[in-house]
This record gives structure tokens, sequence and C-alpha cells, in this order.
């Protein structure tokens, strides 16, 4: 008997999941319109144009775009 291998997929902004089986294809969850952040990267700056700060994101998975934008706007507050 075969053990079916399953993909969890968690959207960093809602928790949302969706699981895809290892034989599905796509794997990821693309297709049904979750979105996907590889490298990232925020700078940040004052009034005077002076860089105060940087950070860094890479693998970040979202349900809906919407949800992506919502966490970009979260990270700027």
């Amino acid at each position: 008997m075969t053990k079916e291998i399953l993909t969890r997929f968690e959207c960093d902004h809602c928790n949302n999941e969706i699981t895809r089986s290892e034989n599905e294809k796509p794997l990821f969850p693309y297709d049904k319109g979750w979105v996907y952040i590889y490298n990232f990267n925020m700078q940040y700056w004052d009034k005077e144009l002076t860089r105060i700060g940087r950070s860094e994101y890479e693998d970040k998975h979202f349900c809906k775009e919407k949800c992506m934008f919502d966490y970009i706007k979260k990270l700027r507050s």
C-alpha cells in the first residue's frame, strides 16, 4: 500500500489553509488564486530621505491577493 504524501499551504496573513496531494498537478495552489512572495525587501526612510531600516521577507504564501496587500500594509505600520 502506497502512502499518500500531502503538502499543506497556510496563508501568512489570515491562516487559511489548503492541502494538496503530491500527485495533484500543479502541486502549488496558484490555480486556486493563491499568490506567493519569493524575495521581498522593504526599506524605511525618514522625512529627510535617510534610510532608517530594511527588512527582508521570503517564502510567503497568501490565499488571495487581498491578503498579500493587507500583509504588506501591516508591515508598513
